[in-house]
């Protein structure tokens, strides 16, 4: 299928697939409002994504030989971010409190992202645009993870941000570096260090789901693993481009169930945090 393997065509029609019932349930709760506005965010933010997943399918289909240009399913992809940042925000409600060191710290590490998604593929002005989103979502959950005390120790914190951190220059090795050898160390080390952080997430996901009590704490941690599993996509090639998409589509229905927790939870959520 050209540029869209057998594997890659399977997994986007299952996201696809997953994704339609999703936003009539989701659809069901904006009406009912009990959940308050996220559903609403959230729910066009899935049609965004099963947008960008259909649009990505067909195009392949009619131009299997081609490779997808700077086009809609990037817009769609950017708009469902965008969509997650505003339920975020509207979420947060009067917690809109500026936090310098996540600022700079989401800056830095999204930055250097970019940079590498730049060194990557050559495409300047398209990896800049569509890289402001992430910049803008990735903010959001760093500072309303810190809301949620999502981090059950400060060593857990520093843990998270050293593994990611060490992921970047591993990459960054594998840019510069000649040796066969030390290229393919930093691979491995890469995709290992990416999906552990994966795994301590969605471990995290499943503490939280336990607990009832929890609802905001599981929409964060669910929306930052969904994002993460995004994010390891674009570091991924072959098989682990396939293994990275597979567990990415797996996190929404996790995203689904934490926003069906937030049902008479937001506000006494918001007024504790203010209080605390």
């Amino acid at each position: 299928m050209g540029y869209l393997t057998i594997m890659e065509a399977f997994l986007l029609s299952l996201q696809a697939a997953i994704v339609v019932p999703i936003v009539i349930s989701t659809a069901g709760l904006m009406k009912k409002g009990r959940n308050g506005i996220f559903p609403a965010f959230f729910t066009f933010a899935m049609m965004s994504l099963f947008l960008s997943d259909l649009y990505c399918l067909i195009f392949c289909i009619v131009r299997p030989e081609e490779r997808m240009p700077f086009t809609v399913d990037e817009i769609a992809e950017c708009a469902m971010l965008l969509l997650v940042s505003a339920g975020l925000e509207a979420l947060s409600g009067k917690r809109k409190k500026w936090m310098p060191r996540a600022f700079l710290f989401t800056i830095l590490y999204m930055s250097a992202s970019i940079a590498l998604w730049i060194a990557w593929s050559g495409e300047w002005v398209q990896d800049i645009l569509f890289g402001l989103p992430y910049v803008y979502l990735a903010y959001l959950l760093v500072r309303g993870l810190e809301y949620v005390r999502a981090w059950d120790t400060d060593g857990e914190r520093m843990l998270a941000v050293v593994m990611s951190v060490g992921i970047l220059l591993m990459q960054t090795v594998m840019l510069i570096t000649e040796n066969e050898t030390a290229w393919n160390v930093m691979n491995v080390g890469s995709y290992v260090i990416a999906h552990g952080i994966t795994a301590w997430l969605l471990w995290k996901n499943y503490r939280s789901l336990r607990d009832k009590s929890y609802g905001e704490k599981t929409l964060y941690l669910s929306i930052t693993v969904f994002l993460w599993t995004l994010l390891v996509t674009y570091m991924s090639d072959e098989i682990y481009y396939n293994i990275a998409l597979a567990i990415n589509t797996l996190t929404i229905p996790i995203e689904w169930i934490a926003v069906k927790r937030l049902r008479g939870e937001t506000d006494g959520a918001a007024e504790g945090m203010e209080n605390s």
